[in-house]
Parts: structure tokens; C-alpha cells; sequence
């Protein structure tokens, strides 16, 4: 491997670590999101009786 070789890889390497770290921060909006929404039916059904 030649040193533009390394750099190319260090590139994607950052690139694809930035990719997965957008996505996990969707997921886990998304996730907090349908959390937040069964809890808040959960109380306004519980709150009733």
C-alpha cells in the first residue's frame, strides 16, 4: 500500500463513521419519538379511571 492508498482509506473510513452517526441519531430520535407517544396514551388512558 502506497501512501495515497492509506489517505483514500482514512478518508471513507471518516466518511462512513460520519454516515453511521447521522443515522444512530435518526434511529434514536425516531425511537424517543414512539417511546414519548405510547407513554403519553399510556397516562391518558391510566388518568381517566
Amino acid at each position: 500500500m502506497t501512501k495515497e492508498d492509506v489517505a483514500k482509506l482514512e478518508a471513507k473510513i471518516a466518511d462512513t463513521k460520519a454516515e453511521m452517526i447521522k443515522w444512530m441519531f435518526i434511529f434514536w430520535i425516531g425511537s424517543i419519538g414512539v417511546l414519548s407517544g405510547i407513554m403519553i396514551t399510556l397516562f391518558n388512558v391510566y388518568s381517566k379511571h
